[in-house]
């Protein structure tokens, strides 16, 4: 049985941790059509080929080599008809799959508060799948403005997408000039990720830490608040020394492994485990709580 840290499961157990959802975890479901969601690099790679002319196509492939998805998306967007990009987006993130064992996972740790940078809505039709008592759907906001921060207050259920849904195609946060606009030049994507930050346990799941905005914020918390307690990454073994090393002084990101496997069998596993440990906890917290009031009492 893994032994998670004591502190990440009683902030579980409280709701005090953040779910933040990469691509990892919409392709590891099936669609109703067989296949699986593309993440990032991959569908970018089957956009370029759309590119009618080759040398155009020729440097999109190059800079995806050099893992420049920003750039290599910005170069496909502007090479295809508006309207062929639109498609192309809705066609690939709108699909429906049934949740996968990771997602039921997920949703069963019953977290608070989801932040996501897909676009699709696998997670949100995983909820009334896996939590056949819930009455209502979490609240989904999908551009920010001032009011997300009221997430940070209440106690109801939320997903957060960062980078937009697949029902507003127009305001999705993809392109390099769309992070410059929307990421790396708005207020309040930024507070918003730094106060998620010094507020909560974040735990990554299905992130590869490639997204380049996210990877910044958080590596700036790292340098303005370099006393507080680290946050989380699910992180597929074999793990690199230097790569570990360098994610927990730089980010403070301490990983979770598990095992290998092609289609990461291990990783709903792990986190059913920590799913058990955290309700035990929190049988705990509320034996304590009932014995502190009785005593109050008497």
């Amino acid at each position: 049985m893994p032994i998670f840290n004591s502190d990440l499961v009683t902030d579980i157990a409280r709701r005090r941790a953040v779910l933040f959802l990469g691509s990892g975890v919409s392709a590891s479901a099936r669609t109703r059509a067989g296949t699986r969601v593309r993440d990032w690099e991959t569908f970018l790679d089957h956009a370029a080929d759309l590119i009618q002319e080759d040398a155009v196509k020729a440097v999109v492939k190059n800079k995806l080599g050099e893992k420049d998805f920003l750039l290599a998306c910005e170069i496909i967007k502007q090479s295809l008809e508006a309207e062929e990009w639109r498609n192309l987006i809705y066609n690939e993130f709108s699909q429906i799959a049934e949740p996968s064992d990771l997602q039921k996972a997920i949703v069963s740790l019953d977290p608070r508060i989801i932040i996501t940078t897909n676009f699709d809505k696998m997670v949100e039709g995983a909820f009334p799948i896996v939590d056949r008592n819930a009455e209502n759907y979490p609240i989904t906001i999908s551009k920010l403005d001032s009011s997300v921060f009221q997430a940070l207050r209440d106690d109801r259920r939320y997903i957060i997408k960062l980078h937009g849904s697949i029902d507003g195609p127009n305001d999705l946060i993809f392109s390099k000039a769309d992070y410059i606009q929307n990421a790396f030049g708005n207020r309040i994507y930024n507070d918003f990720v730094e106060a998620v930050l010094t507020s909560f346990t974040v735990v990554f799941v299905g992130f590869s830490m490639s997204d380049p905005a996210i990877a910044l914020l958080i590596e700036k918390y790292v340098q303005k608040y370099p006393n507080l307690r680290p946050h989380y990454i699910f992180q597929q073994e074999p793990i690199d020394r230097s790569v570990e090393d360098i994610s927990r002084r730089l980010r403070r990101l301490h990983p979770i492994k598990y095992a290998a496997g092609a289609n990461h069998e291990d990783l709903p596993v792990k986190i059913e485990e920590l799913r058990k440990q955290a309700e035990a906890r929190r049988k705990e917290l509320l034996a304590e709580a009932t014995v502190k009031a009785t005593s109050h009492v008497l």
